[in-house]
């Protein structure tokens, strides 16, 4: 990797940064998941009390390692601001184009952040998801206490993993029992995600101008800017995979290192444990190691074993600790398969099948995430960004029906494939009457509390400005 070995000190800055985004939520899902087996899942002392303990755990621990392993642990060092300084006063010598985009972009990124920083905390959440399961279920549990299963007329609130809400808890909790706190979450989690991307993109280049191009340009994607002020659990997914890279990035560049590959393990595992989607990433995390091998000349039999030893041991360890207490044991234990009841499977996991249907599929949701990317998912779900959502996947979904169609006529289904189809096809027809159900309730409803808010009486003095859940 040329000329990545320029600065090493922002190399050592971005390991202790990433390193601490990594320990602090596994610190707090520890202490989450203690607490939810005590019943203590609601309470700020118990919380404030277990973080400490752990705390001071960590730091024993670390104190240990420091003196059985002496050597070059991530740090802040001194001088950095001046190294940083140098290095990205040669870069800009050398090219000065591409380093006046890479601070026009990061400009623009900044303030996107200042806007999002102030939607996140100012305003109440309105992503459709997040009202519908991902906040309710959040309510569910700390309203008994504990993360254990409860009946819901929705079984996405108890078949998702828990993992991102279980941080949300946290905030919601630490911050006084504030919503709002719920979306800084996200945002955390894409403010990590785009320093991961900044360091995966030094790796790569060994430069800093670039890198910070490509992590602004990352951030102001709409979906990215979107996403990142809701509840929702795809940011904390996409910050703990950023920070895989990363490391697996180190690693391959320093086969040696015992560091990185516990931290990629761990930070993996809590991955898995904020959402199934994970393990769709996978194959894609393969090409990244075999990419960072082709470039570093690393060859895995001729590497240390030491380091595949501890890598296999931080795997099994956040196996334990962060994905089978997320809810994949649970599903297991009540459904017989880790991601649910069998008919959410057919809906929501693709089924083995051919590799031509695979392909097939395979470009239908490239197309179908290709729209959702630029979709507008963030704002308010009103009649025009609902009108605007559906013309935005109307072509798309032309396309899928047509080619769909055309097959049946080439090829039409007989037996158990003709039932399949016929099946899949009345449940797209309910759902498509619940979406119209659902939109002439929302307007119902938005009306009745626009009607409630105007005939409101003055509130009481002594009425909470900010009404608390409490537990049963």
């Amino acid at each position: 990797m040329p000329g990545h070995q320029a600065c090493p000190v922002v190399d050592q800055f971005l390991d202790a940064v990433l390193l601490w985004l990594t320990v602090i939520p596994a610190a707090i899902l520890l202490v989450g998941y203690s607490l939810s087996w005590s019943g203590l899942l609601d309470r700020p002392q118990a919380w404030a009390l277990g973080l400490v303990i752990l705390a001071m755990l960590l730091g024993c621990g670390a104190k240990f390692l420091k003196r059985v392993r002496p050597g070059n642990w991530p740090g802040f060092p001194r001088g950095l601001a001046g190294s940083i300084m140098r290095e990205v006063r040669n870069e800009f010598s050398a090219a000065p184009l591409r380093g006046s985009l890479a601070f026009m972009l990061f400009s623009a990124l900044l303030l996107v952040q200042v806007a999002q920083v102030t939607i996140a905390v100012f305003l109440a959440p309105t992503n459709n998801d997040s009202l519908t399961y991902i906040l309710p279920r959040l309510a569910s549990y700390l309203q008994q206490g504990s993360l254990d299963y409860f009946d819901s007329n929705f079984i996405a609130m108890t078949v998702h993993f828990k993992n991102a809400t279980l941080l949300q808890i946290f905030a919601y909790v630490a911050s006084g029992r504030m919503e709002n706190a719920t979306q800084l979450i996200a945002l955390g989690a894409s403010w990590t995600a785009l320093i991961g991307i900044f360091g995966i993109s030094r790796i790569l280049t060994g430069r800093i101008l670039p890198a910070l191009g490509a992590a602004s340009a990352a951030g102001l994607t709409t979906n990215f800017i979107m996403i990142a002020v809701t509840p929702q659990l795809d940011m904390p997914l996409t910050g703990f995979v950023a920070i895989t890279l990363y490391f697996l990035g180190r690693w391959l560049q320093s086969p040696a290192r015992f560091l990185p590959p516990v931290v990629a393990a761990i930070s993996f595992c809590m991955a898995l444990g904020s959402k199934a989607t994970a393990l769709l990433l996978v194959p894609s995390l393969g090409v990244v190691v075999l990419l960072c091998l082709s470039r570093s000349g690393w060859r895995p039999f001729r590497a240390p074993a030491r380091p595949w030893i501890l890598f296999a041991a931080a795997g099994i360890l956040g196996l334990c600790l962060f994905v089978l207490p997320a809810g994949y044991a649970e599903n297991w234990r009540r459904y017989g398969d880790i991601m649910g009841p069998e008919r959410w499977r057919r809906i929501h996991v693709m089924s083995p099948t051919s590799s031509a249907d695979f392909f097939r599929e395979g470009l239908r949701n490239t197309a179908r995430y290709g729209i959702h990317f630029v979709g507008l998912d963030g704002l308010p779900y009103t009649r025009l960004t609902g009108e605007v959502q559906g013309k935005m996947k109307e072509a798309v979904m032309a396309i899928a029906t047509r080619a769909r169609a055309k097959a049946c006529i080439q090829n039409p289904p007989t037996g158990s494939a003709a039932s399949e189809i016929a099946m899949i096809s009345a449940e797209a027809e309910v759902q498509v009457e619940r979406k119209a159900t659902i939109n002439d309730g929302f307007h119902q409803m938005e009306a009745s509390i626009i009607g409630a808010q105007q005939r409101r009486r003055p509130r009481s003095p002594t009425r909470s400005p900010n009404p608390r859940i409490k537990p049963n």
